[in-house]
């Protein structure tokens, strides 16, 4: 099973997808991490491992347990408002299931202690190189993707899905500039095309100033109502970055600008 990155979890999974493949034997796996970071396509992964496409997929807020599938994928786990009926089914040890969850603080004890928990941990700059290029049609320098993994937050989805993509339709009929062109012409062009100023984005920008109209530290929910930003959107999309390049810091009195950063320049 190939998956790029994540080898703590690649190396656990060898021992347990082979054992239940061979014995079909019930098991209970939860990946928990970050947005963007890969859990659902390695969760089909597994799923396809042990018996194909023959499994049940469905979301954590529209569970309908089919008895004649041997495994079943709960995408987005915390969604589910009463999980405590899946407990009987999973203590049979008839099934297997494979859960992924961004919001693992959500998750009930009782849920998580059925389950062999997986943890995302954050990619390393070879990791997301590798990745790029493993999805790329156009080849990039490594300067290149480099300044790209920066700027997408270090998010494998947002670096695939996002800049990856506009750049290949951008590109498509002129491949010849990525060869011609310097570095410095080539990223100025993508930051262009995504509105990047100072290494940010317009909506990490604008989550910063808004940060800074309210003096510079607010709560989640403030700050969320006040920037027009979805909670989510914050915590999993905008705020590693910011973390990432210490732009923020969350503590006990919320979110707060890091003090000595000229965000005016940003």
């Amino acid at each position: 099973m190939f998956f790029i990155g994540q080898e703590h979890i690649m190396a656990s999974l060898g021992d347990i997808l082979t054992y239940t493949y061979e014995t079909k034997k019930g098991v209970s796996i939860l990946f928990r991490g970050a947005s963007g970071y890969g859990k659902t396509e390695i969760a089909k992964k597994c799923c396809n491992f042990i018996v194909g496409r023959d499994y049940q997929y469905c979301l954590g807020n529209n569970v309908e347990f089919d008895n004649n599938k041997l495994v079943h994928l709960i995408d987005e786990i915390h969604l589910m408002k009463e999980p405590e009926i899946l407990y009987p089914i999973i203590d049979e040890g008839k099934y297997v299931f494979v859960f992924a969850t961004n919001f693992d603080s959500l998750l009930p004890e009782a849920l998580t202690n059925r389950c062999k928990n997986f943890i995302f941990t954050e990619y390393s700059d070879e990791e997301l190189i590798d990745i790029f290029k493993f999805h790329a049609k156009l080849q990039f320098r490594d300067s290149i993707i480099k300044h790209i993994v920066d700027v997408s937050g270090r998010n494998p989805r947002i670096m695939i899905k996002t800049f990856l993509s506009n750049l290949e339709i951008h590109y498509m009929n002129k491949k010849e500039e990525l060869i011609v062109k310097s570095d410095e012409e080539l990223i100025e062009t993508i930051d262009k095309i995504h509105g990047i100023k100072g290494g940010l984005d317009k909506i990490s920008r604008h989550y910063l100033d808004t940060l800074k109209h309210l003096g510079g530290r607010s709560s989640i929910n403030l700050l969320s109502a006040t920037a027009n930003l979805d909670i989510n959107t914050m915590k999993y999309t905008i705020e590693p970055a910011l973390l990432y390049k210490k732009l923020i810091k969350i503590t006990n009195k919320g979110r707060e600008l890091v003090e000595g950063i000229n965000y005016d320049v940003l």
